[in-house]
């Protein structure tokens, strides 16, 4: 999988191919779950877990909230910018659980979000 790739040559760490760690958060694609800093496990539903996996693809390069609306919603849909800012808010939560964590998603003020992870 291409994903896996990106992310095992940007040193995250990778146990298995169904589990993404960074520090004390875990995300599970296949299983639509997160767990954050504390061990609480919630479920993402389908667009917030595309949503994630597209910023971890891109990561530390600027996504654009058009481009998240092509790729994930598909050319006949037409969510609005407010919904992808409310689906953001569900994984920025996650990502802000362990402050200690490499992984930051940022608003790009007017184009859309980031992902980042610290020293790389």
């Amino acid at each position: 999988m291409r994903l896996d790739r990106i992310l095992k040559s940007r040193q995250i760490t990778l146990h298995n191919p169904d589990e993404y760690r960074f520090g004390k958060l875990i995300f599970w694609p296949k299983r639509f779950e997160i767990q954050d800093a504390d061990g609480i496990i919630s479920s993402l539903g389908q667009k917030e877990c595309a949503i994630l996996e597209l910023l971890l693809e891109k990561k530390n390069d600027v996504v654009a909230r058009d481009e998240m609306i092509e790729n994930i919603w598909g050319e006949n849909s037409f969510p609005t910018n407010r919904t992808i800012d409310n689906y953001i808010v569900k994984l920025r939560k996650w990502a802000d659980s362990d402050q200690n964590s490499e992984l930051k998603i940022t608003s790009v003020r007017g184009i859309g979000y980031k992902l980042e992870l610290k020293g790389q």
